[in-house]
């Protein structure tokens, strides 16, 4: 069981990867919004795969969490694919 301490100190890192996710994803929409005006570089370019893949990969876990019972889905299904996370969540996952 986890105490209460522990669980706020897992609620504040989740808090803070969901503001890193936001921060990426609004860049991801400002290098798209660039992209129609010009060509953009090599990095750029990665950026824009890195974070679009990211998106995609919150999909599965918006329906699994629609389900009944699906926060209990949601840890299950990171629990088995622990890669389907958002990057900004996989490197917290990595620090701890």
């Amino acid at each position: 069981m986890f105490t209460i301490k522990e669980v706020k100190a897992l609620l504040h890192s989740y808090k803070n990867s969901f503001i890193q996710e936001y921060k990426e994803s609004k860049e991801l929409f400002l290098l798209v919004y660039k992209s129609f005006k010009t060509t953009l570089n090599l990095e750029e370019k990665q950026k824009v795969r890195e974070q679009t893949i990211d998106i995609l990969k919150v999909i599965p876990a918006f329906i699994l969490f629609m389900l009944p019972a699906g926060t209990l889905w949601l840890f299950l299904f990171f629990k088995l694919f622990p890669t389907m996370l958002p990057s900004s969540f996989q490197k917290k996952n990595n620090n701890n």
